[in-house]
């Protein structure tokens, strides 16, 4: 979404015929990118398992805790932050399977800069590729 909207603000600012390549390469960069519904699945399913689960209260680990009150009642004792950790994405849905019977839905992955170059590379955008250099 934000590169769409900088392309825009670039081309209202530089107008033509500058501002149109800020929009012909936000074009090309969202076309090759990777599509999925992934967001939209998961946002849909949370809120289908909320609607149905209601609330819960929050797990003593992952409350915060400002005050020594807090910390005396346990607030954030045992809170692993998951990316600091091996496999961190993997246990966590094992978990939630386990307390809820579902994972949810997390999306598998998603395009890094690197990916671009490689996709480019790809027969079907060899006619991009040749144009580009002219």
């Amino acid at each position: 979404m934000r590169l769409a909207l900088d392309a825009a603000e670039t081309y209202e600012r530089l107008g033509s015929p500058e501002g149109e390549l800020a929009l012909a390469e936000a074009v090309v960069y969202l076309a090759m990118a990777p599509k999925s519904n992934a967001v939209y699945t998961a946002y849909n399913a949370a809120r289908a398992f909320i609607k149905n689960d209601r609330t819960r209260p929050v797990p003593l680990r992952l409350r915060n805790a400002p005050t020594a009150l807090m910390k005396g009642l346990d607030y954030g004792k045992g809170y692993r932050y998951a990316h600091d950790e091996a496999g961190r994405l993997r246990r966590r849905r094992a978990l939630l399977a386990r307390r809820h019977g579902s994972a949810g839905v997390l999306p598998a992955g998603a395009a890094r800069p690197r990916d671009l170059d490689r996709r480019a590379a790809q027969p079907s955008c060899a006619g991009l590729n040749e144009a580009a250099k002219g």
